[in-house]
């Protein structure tokens, strides 16, 4: 008896959450959260589900000595309109990183220091790193914006990033190039297409707008912490349309609607957006199950980083 009670209960707590929405969007990270506000700009009921109990995804606060710190993502730059645009809508300000002084890189098991965007190498190496960015460079810009419809797609779509590095004379220079990648896409160059590799860099600009400071993405980092962009659209998009701590079960798409099952309950919504990193979506039920996407999403690994924040007791 009390079973059945328990049941109808859960089964009522259910039926408060089926008001169908025009959008269920998955994922409470940046896209996510872009996504549910500007279609909630656009006068469009929206339902967020996110599986952990905080919103911003990849960005994320950290404290140290009582002050907050960003824990994940941090840095924003010029060429990146959208984000910069953004943050001005939320009241938000940037300051410049702090880049003055030496940069340390370890190679081959030696620590060197040096200052700007590349380490001081061999002639030869530096020759050899520069003709080969020159050509990384060109090859992104010649790419169709819709890189799956290039006609060299699957060509260069068959390769990793470490492939074609591998054609590269000096032993210095490519490494100095998986230096790099390691640093923009927190995983090595032999876990990433080429084809998505040229991709990236097509719409950041420029293989050393990439890396750089002055003028680049590590140009600017936000007062406050980056972790606030997620919170102040959390805010306009209104709490009661976000469900925090909603690991998705199931996703079960119809002709007319979608219906979006979790641990705490179920979502119906017109159309879903799924905004979560690919390798993700493989321990979600679809029905009918996007085979070939599913099929892709197990094979894209997901970057691993670790950061750590330090404090010292003067500046040097």
């Amino acid at each position: 008896m009390i079973y059945a009670y328990n049941l109808m209960f859960q089964n009522w707590l259910q039926g408060e959450k089926m008001e169908e929405k025009d959008v269920i969007i998955i994922g409470a990270g940046l896209a996510g959260l872009t996504a549910a506000y500007e279609l909630k700009k656009a006068g469009r009921s929206v339902q967020v589900v996110e599986a952990r109990d905080r919103v911003g995804g990849r960005t994320m606060e950290g404290k140290l000595l009582d002050r907050s710190f960003d824990l994940g993502g941090q840095w924003v730059g010029p060429t990146q309109t959208r984000i910069m645009t953004m943050i001005k809508e939320l009241d938000l300000s940037t300051f410049p990183q702090h880049s003055d002084g030496y940069q340390l890189v370890e190679m081959h098991g030696k620590l060197s220091k040096y200052k700007g965007v590349i380490p001081k190498l061999p002639i030869l190496a530096l020759l050899s790193a520069d003709r080969a960015i020159k050509k990384i460079n060109r090859l992104a810009q010649s790419l169709a914006q819709e890189p799956w419809n290039d006609k060299r797609a699957e060509a260069l779509d068959t390769i990793t990033a470490e492939h074609w590095i591998q054609g590269v004379p000096t032993k210095i220079a490519r490494e100095m190039i998986r230096i790099a990648i390691r640093a923009i896409f927190s995983g090595e160059s032999s876990e990433i297409s080429f084809l998505y590799f040229l991709n990236y860099i097509q719409g950041a600009g420029s293989f050393e707008l990439l890396a750089d400071v002055e003028g680049a993405a590590q140009q600017d980092r936000i007062l406050g912490g980056a972790f606030q962009i997620a919170r102040k659209m959390a805010d306009r998009i209104g709490t009661e349309n976000i469900s925090l701590s909603s690991p998705v079960r199931s996703i079960e798409q119809s002709g007319s609607e979608v219906l979006v099952r979790t641990h705490g309950g179920e979502f119906r919504g017109k159309f879903c957006i799924v905004a979560l990193s690919p390798n993700l979506t493989t321990s979600i039920h679809f029905s009918p199950a996007p085979l070939e996407r599913l099929s892709l999403a197990r094979r894209m690994p997901m970057g691993s980083v670790t950061k750590a924040i330090v404090a010292y007791d003067a500046p040097f």
